[in-house]
């Protein structure tokens, strides 16, 4: 299902209180819906983390917003994207399911989560095949949450 016009113009505009709900992948009755914005990219194609092409992505907004419908189950993506000449790999953090669950959410929001050194932070983790850092903080009533640095170019509208 095609989300709200005013959804999806919340999400580019960074407003949007649940990327996760809009981007990454979705399985559905005509396949599954890969939805991304890669700024800079032209062209989009989606891999599985072992390298296996999936698809081509089409580019639905100028505001480097791409989505297609994948004969594919969900799963975590690496996009190969192409700008004048140039090729790059991104792996969506959105396609990979939750490292925190519903209890830790619970117990952060009383007040008895005895534990959160092991849940928020930076911690480098393996999740569903790959490697990297899980970074979590608890914002509640923040309106944006960003993690920069020279891998993003300082930018936070990059993932």
């Amino acid at each position: 299902m095609k989300p709200p016009e005013s959804a999806l113009e919340s999400l580019l505009e960074g407003t949007h209180a649940d990327p996760f709900s809009l981007l990454g992948t979705h399985p559905g009755p005509k396949g599954t819906l890969v939805r991304a914005i890669v700024p800079g990219a032209e062209e989009v194609e989606a891999f599985s983390l072992d390298g296996e092409r999936l698809g081509a992505l089409t580019k639905v907004d100028d505001r480097f917003l791409f989505e297609a419908f994948l004969p594919i189950p969900s799963q975590p993506i690496r996009y190969r994207c192409t700008a004048r000449g140039h090729d790059w790999l991104v792996t969506d953090p959105y396609s990979f399911g939750p490292v925190l669950g519903p209890l830790d959410d619970l117990l952060i929001a009383e007040g008895t989560h005895y534990r959160l050194y092991d849940k928020l932070g930076a911690h480098l983790i393996e999740h569903e095949g790959a490697q990297g850092v899980h970074f979590a903080v608890w914002a509640p009533n923040a309106r944006l949450v960003s993690v920069v640095g020279d891998f993003n170019d300082w930018d936070p509208g990059v993932m």
